[in-house]
């Protein structure tokens, strides 16, 4: 058991350390293919998914549940195309990993600004 537990923390710290190159190469690959909306990042993705990994509140039945998990997927990623009909800019701030990295963590202190971050 305690192999296991060591492996799992070394395959997390792995994940947690090539991750953000892997995710912002694929965003990059997207970009240059035209796939991928100009204005979205890495960054924005990996916060994107953690936002909506949570379920929904309610009781919803698994197969209703099931079902809206794959529609909401569907048009997040058709969201995403370049080709999705797009306001010209995107409310909030665009953050890049290296924003988020500046960022406290929680508990610590009243988070300021990113340098790198824009409103639009």
């Amino acid at each position: 058991m305690v192999t296991l537990c060591v492996s799992l923390i070394s395959r997390r710290d792995q994940a947690r350390q090539t991750g953000p190159a892997i995710a912002e190469a694929l965003v990059d690959a997207a970009h240059e293919a035209g796939a991928l909306r100009a204005d979205v990042t890495a960054s924005g993705i990996g916060m994107l998914i953690v936002r909506l990994s949570h379920p929904l509140p309610g009781g919803f039945p698994p197969e209703t549940n099931h079902g809206l998990s794959h529609r909401h997927l569907d048009l997040l990623i058709d969201a995403l195309r370049a080709t999705a009909r797009q306001p010209p800019h995107l409310g909030g701030p665009v953050l890049t990993l290296a924003d988020l990295g500046q960022l406290p963590q929680p508990g610590t202190q009243t988070p300021r600004e990113p340098s790198g971050s824009a409103t639009r």
